[in-house]
């Protein structure tokens, strides 16, 4: 007769499922993407706090204060935009 299956059989069995298999890399490729990954993070957040400047679709624009976004315009003379 079987039992129950036990928590973490059944934890593997998730993650399995989710990953749709075995993981593809061995856990030092895993440990060194998580490391690079942490590592970044406080630059990528701190980026995303101070920096004003966004390019969408190959176009820079300015976000201003309440989410509002402005589209820079280059004034310089003899340019247009497209």
């Amino acid at each position: 007769m079987m039992g129950l299956p036990t928590p973490q059989s059944w934890k593997s069995q998730q993650v399995l499922f989710f990953q749709n298999g075995h993981l593809q890399m061995s856990k030092c490729d895993f440990l060194a993407a998580w490391f690079v990954r942490e590592t970044l993070t406080p630059f990528v957040v701190a980026r995303a706090v101070w920096g004003r400047r966004v390019t969408w679709r190959g176009r820079p624009y300015r976000l201003r204060c309440g989410g509002q976004v402005e589209e820079i315009v280059d004034r310089t003379p003899g340019t247009f935009a497209v």
